[in-house]
């Protein structure tokens, strides 16, 4: 069975593919209050909470995650990936409203 470190750092590993983009993302929030910044974040970290101790170990393979899914991404980051694939070509993410999944597919 993995460890919680083994599950953050694939997490991480995963997430850190997509960190620039969302740094932009953030650079646009940079003129959003810093209430909303914050809630949003602490959302954010509820629902990595909840995936980390009851989702990751179910999808994790030999310490990685699987090519389709893609941790915390938008929408638009997401269409950006499948624009060029082949339709029946799909990604899920996690929603970074909800505790939830999002599939996106082409």
């Amino acid at each position: 069975m993995l460890t919680m470190e083994q599950i953050e750092a694939a997490l991480y590993k995963k997430m850190k593919i997509s960190e620039k983009l969302n740094e932009k993302q953030m650079e646009r929030m940079e003129g959003v209050g810093e209430d909303l910044t914050m809630a949003r974040e602490q959302q954010r970290e509820h629902i990595l909470k909840w995936f980390v101790e009851t989702q990751a170990v179910l999808i994790l393979s030999d310490g990685s995650f699987p090519p389709w899914f893609q941790g915390f991404i938008s929408r638009h980051e997401a269409e950006d990936q499948l624009k060029d694939k082949n339709v029946g070509c799909f990604l899920i993410r996690l929603s970074e409203k909800s505790i939830a999944y999002i599939l996106s597919y082409k």
